[in-house]
């Protein structure tokens, strides 16, 4: 039962990301409205109070806005990101949402914007004194060509602004082990208009990298300190976490809380970093200022970031956590499958070994006995685009 007392909340894209913060903003009696694209499953939580389909990525924002001055709640409102489109209309927009009558999530706009941008992200980061790997920017084939020269093979592409590329590919990193497959990417990567990242690539394992989490209030201190770390990710090398536990790398802590008084983050902080064994420094991969998808995961071990940045941005005194529980794990069976394949085909993980890994207590994203649907949406949605993709390949 939503508490009219309280100010709704807004929650910009994200799809599973944000079925865990409607639930948490739900529970704590929040009217939630939640924007996103037609098949987002939060549409079928419970605790979803208005789904508004506007749809995802290209011209997403100025459907954001155009719902939030027409239609919106206003009354205060806290406008939460659950992807990087939300950020980019928090920080460009900041005035004009509160002139509007809502309350958009603390962050220095300026530095939400350029931890959007790959390039800008490193630069900060080693201002801050926070390792970075070795990276170049490259805007055609020719110059990615030409770059390769000063770097040590293989190489990774990341597009500089990975959320508008998404709109046109699927990949986080190309790997290019020779300059052979470098010019063979060279041929299509650059076709989107994206300019890219080339980086050098840290060698390991995904369970080499760690992430940081982090909520910094209006003084520029962080309310709290965690981290969790990959067991595995699918596609394997560039994919998205399936297999993940909650930890205490105090290593890691440091150096988030050395790249977020450094660089002056506000609000929700969240960089990843990944362990060099060569040098026996962890390296920042990248940083989100806003919420992921290990919310759940995060909220599961007794810190929930989506409560403490609604408070914090209505600017009221929030509960500092006292610790969290370490050891737990977030699994995504559907994708871990999928998962095993690409490590069992490289003769990283054997079938056995993969039993041995998930047979244990598991935290499912999203799947709740009471609330069930948002799960049963997601799984119909992955279901429905199986058969397309069969459909396609007769």
């Amino acid at each position: 039962m939503s508490d009219p007392a309280l100010p709704p909340a807004i929650l910009l894209g994200g799809e599973a990301i944000a079925v865990s913060a409607c639930r948490s903003l739900g529970w704590a009696g929040v009217r939630v409205h939640a924007l996103g694209d037609a098949r987002d499953p939060v549409r079928k939580s419970r605790w979803c109070n208005e789904f508004v389909a506007v749809g995802s990525k290209t011209g997403v924002v100025d459907r954001y806005l155009e719902w939030l001055e027409k239609d919106g709640p206003r009354d205060g409102a806290v406008i939460l990101a659950c992807d990087d489109y939300g950020v980019e209309m928090i920080a460009g927009n900041r005035e004009r949402l509160l002139e509007w009558g809502y309350q958009p999530v603390e962050g220095d706009d300026e530095l939400m914007l350029a931890m959007l941008d790959k390039e800008r992200t490193y630069e900060l980061a080693r201002a801050a004194d926070v390792p970075t790997p070795r990276t170049a920017t490259v805007h055609t084939a020719e110059e990615a060509m030409t770059a390769a020269s000063a770097f040590d093979l293989p190489v990774g592409l990341k597009p500089l602004l990975s959320h508008v590329w998404a709109e046109h590919r699927p990949e986080k990193l190309l790997l290019a082990r020779d300059r052979d497959e470098l010019r063979r990417l060279g041929e299509w990567a650059f076709d989107p208009g994206v300019p890219m990242l080339m980086t050098e690539v840290i060698p390991g394992p995904e369970s080499d990298i760690c992430t940081y989490f982090t909520y910094v209030d209006r003084s520029g201190e962080p309310l709290f300190d965690y981290t969790k770390s990959k067991i595995r990710q699918w596609p394997k090398r560039w994919g998205l976490t399936c297999y993940q536990v909650s930890d205490r790398r105090e290593d890691v802590v440091e150096l988030g809380r050395r790249l977020v008084r450094g660089s002056g983050l506000r609000g929700v902080a969240v960089p990843e970093f990944k362990h060099d064994s060569r040098d026996g420094r962890w390296k920042l991969i990248e940083c989100n200022v806003r919420f992921t998808g290990s919310l759940d995961l995060t909220r599961h071990c007794g810190i929930d970031m989506a409560r403490i940045a609604y408070e914090s941005t209505l600017g009221r005194a929030v509960e500092r956590p006292d610790g969290y529980r370490t050891g737990v794990t977030q699994w995504n069976p559907i994708e871990d499958v999928r998962a095993l394949i690409d490590y069992r085909r490289d003769g990283e993980l054997t079938v056995p070994g993969w039993v041995r890994s998930v047979a244990r207590r598991q935290h499912f994203p999203m799947m709740r006995a009471d609330d069930p649907m948002p799960s049963v949406a997601s799984l119909g949605t992955k279901l429905g685009r199986a058969v397309r993709k069969l459909a396609r390949s007769r």
